[in-house]
C-alpha cells in the first residue's frame, strides 16, 4: 500500500494533497476535486491511498476534523459516479477506480465515525450514504456491509480487512504509471496542473455561502439532450441580429432605429401640417395656428348680421329668429369639428 503512494510523481501527490487542503462541503469544491482525480486518473490507486492516509491524519488531530474527513467520502462519492458512467454496465463496479477507493474509503469511513465519538448524526449520514451506493450498484451489497461494519471498527487501520475478496484486476503497487491523462491542462516543466487544480483559489472559493454538499448521482441526469426545435422565421431573425452586434458591437442595429424614429417623426409631423392645412382650406372654423375665426365663418357671422337688420325692420320677425338659429348652429358645428381635428396626434410610435 505504502508504495502505491511511493511510486507517485511528485506533483500529483504534492497537488493531490493541495486538493485535500482546499477541500470543504460545497459542491463546487467537491466538483473540483473529483476533476482534479478524474484527470490523473492513471495514478487512482496512489491517490486513493493518500485518501485514506489524510482520514487517518484527521483522525489523529482530534474530533473537530470529523467533517474534514466527511468531506473526502463525499469527494469519493462523486468519483465513484463518475466512474461509474465509464462501466460497461452500471452494475460492474469492478472498474479499476472503483476497485482502487474499495480499501481507502473503507479506511476513511471508519477513520471518520471513529473520530466522532458515535455521533447519531455523523452516523445517520454515512449510512444513507452507503445505503443510497447499495441502490445505485456503485458496489456489491457484500462490500457495503463491510463497509458498514467498519463503521463500528475500533482500528481503522485494519478496516479495509473486513473487505470480501477483490473481482477483478486494479492498479498494482509499484507499477509503471505514465504520465497523467489529463483532459487538457497547463505543464510549467517542473509540474502538471490538470483542469480544477489552482488550489490557492479553489481554497477561497465558495466559503459556505452555497450550504453543504449533497451527493446527486448522474444516473438521476437524462444521458441525451433533448433535440432543438424547428427554427422559426422570429428565431432566424434574432440570431442574425445577434451576429451582427458580434460583429460590430451592435453600432450598425442602433444607428438603423435612430434613422427609423427620426422617418417617424418626420412622418407624424407632415401628417399634423396636412390636418392643419385641410382645416383651413375647408374653413373649419378657428384657425389651429392663431387662434382666429376663419373668413368664411367670418363671413357667415356677416350674414347672419344682415339678415337679423333686415328681419327687425319688416312684420315678420319670426322668419329672423329661424334664421338667426340655424345660422348659429351651423357656425358652433362647424368651429367644434375644427378644433377636434386641430386637436388630433398621432398615438406615440
Amino acid at each position: 500500500q505504502e508504495s502505491a503512494i511511493s511510486s507517485l510523481p511528485t506533483e500529483i501527490s504534492t497537488g493531490f494533497n493541495q486538493v485535500m487542503d482546499a477541500l470543504n462541503p460545497t459542491k463546487d469544491s467537491i466538483t473540483a476535486g473529483r476533476n482534479w482525480f478524474m484527470a490523473c486518473v492513471a495514478h487512482s490507486t496512489g491517490m486513493a491511498e493518500l485518501m485514506a492516509e489524510r482520514g487517518m491524519l484527521y483522525l489523529s488531530q482530534g474530533p473537530t476534523l470529523a467533517e474534514r474527513q466527511l468531506n473526502l467520502v463525499y469527494l469519493a462519492n462523486d468519483i465513484l459516479f463518475q466512474a461509474q458512467r465509464q462501466r460497461p454496465s452500471p452494475e460492474d463496479w469492478t472498474d479499476p477506480i472503483s476497485l482502487a477507493l474499495r480499501g481507502p474509503l473503507t479506511v476513511v469511513i471508519s477513520a471518520t465515525m471513529l473520530n466522532s465519538g458515535g455521533n447519531p448524526q455523523m452516523k445517520e449520514r454515512l449510512e444513507g450514504l452507503l445505503q443510497f451506493w447499495e441502490t445505485k450498484s456503485v458496489f456489491d451489497p457484500a462490500t457495503i456491509g463491510a463497509m458498514k461494519q467498519a463503521m463500528t471498527s475500533p482500528d481503522p487501520k485494519t478496516a479495509a480487512n473486513l473487505l470480501p475478496p477483490q473481482m477483478g484486476g486494479m492498479d498494482q503497487p509499484g507499477s509503471a504509471q505514465g504520465p497523467p491523462q489529463a483532459l487538457g491542462g497547463v505543464s510549467t516543466g517542473d509540474a502538471f496542473f490538470p483542469p480544477g487544480l489552482i488550489p490557492a483559489l479553489a481554497k477561497n472559493a465558495n466559503g459556505e455561502r452555497f450550504g453543504a454538499y449533497s451527493p446527486i448521482s448522474p444516473l438521476d441526469i437524462p444521458p441525451q439532450v433533448p433535440p432543438p426545435g424547428a427554427m422559426t422565421d422570429y428565431l432566424r431573425t434574432r440570431l442574425d441580429r445577434f451576429y451582427e452586434d458580434l460583429r460590430d458591437g451592435g453600432r450598425q442595429r442602433h444607428i438603423d432605429r435612430d434613422r427609423e424614429l427620426a422617418q417617424m417623426e418626420q412622418e407624424r409631423l407632415t401628417r399634423l401640417r396636412e390636418n392643419r392645412e385641410e382645416g383651413k382650406t375647408a374653413g373649419g372654423g378657428v384657425n389651429p395656428e392663431t387662434m382666429e375665426v376663419c373668413p368664411v365663418e367670418r363671413a357667415v357671422a356677416t350674414c347672419m348680421l344682415a339678415w337679423a337688420a333686415e328681419a327687425i325692420t319688416t312684420s315678420r320677425p319670426e322668419d329672423w329668429v329661424c334664421r338667426a338659429v340655424g345660422i348659429l348652429l351651423r357656425t358652433l358645428m362647424s368651429i367644434d369639428g375644427s378644433r377636434q381635428a386641430s386637436t388630433i396626434h398621432e398615438p406615440e410610435e
